[in-house]
């Protein structure tokens, strides 16, 4: 943020200082933030699901260790993302563990 001029009161055409923002910071933005959270809360669901899959019906070893790589990667980047909501003051009614 920082001050911009050329700014005038309607009424009076006074100057007025006003702070813009100069440029957009990604990491303050929070419906981004919480759009990946929730696709990382969904792979994180889709991947337990085809773990529980893959050893009810006996699959390979390789198959079953990919789909545990996939549900911890997507759980860090979920509990990454919360500290991040958490961080910049966002509701978060619910701990990321709620959803694992």
């Amino acid at each position: 943020m920082k001050p911009s001029n050329g700014w005038a009161d309607s009424e009076s055409q006074e100057p007025v200082e006003v702070w813009a923002r100069e440029q957009f910071d990604p990491k303050n933005d929070r419906v981004g933030i919480t759009r990946e959270w929730l696709q990382a809360l969904h792979s994180m669901r889709r991947a337990r699901v085809q773990l529980r899959n893959g050893l009810s019906k006996k699959e390979s070893a390789e198959h079953i260790e990919t789909m545990q790589m996939a549900y911890e990667d997507a759980r860090r980047r979920s509990e990454e993302l919360f500290r991040e909501m958490t961080d910049l003051d966002m509701d978060t009614a619910s701990e990321p563990d709620e959803y694992s």
